[in-house]
């Protein structure tokens, strides 16, 4: 049995993206065998007031709840076979 780990990026989305942004890349993730993906903020992309004071990391269950939660679009970066 095989399953796929994926890395991907969440990138601001003209059309869906609800906060103003000074960076593209609002976050990067993974999204493990299970579905769940976890997301890691890129606390600098957002205008000082709006950030938050440390690292943070957001849990989802699928890619689709990451695009609805975070209002962004997902590029894939890396996939990996796990055996």
């Amino acid at each position: 049995m095989s399953a796929q780990v994926r890395l991907f990026r969440v990138l601001r989305d003209e059309d869906r993206t609800r906060v103003d942004v000074e960076d593209d890349l609002l976050g990067a993730g993974i999204q493990f065998p299970s579905g769940e993906c976890y997301v890691w903020w890129n606390r600098d992309a957002y205008p000082e007031e709006d950030r938050l004071d440390h690292p943070h990391v957001s849990q989802y269950g699928s890619f689709a709840d990451v695009e609805q939660g975070t209002g962004g679009s997902i590029e894939d970066c890396v996939r990996w076979e796990v055996v």
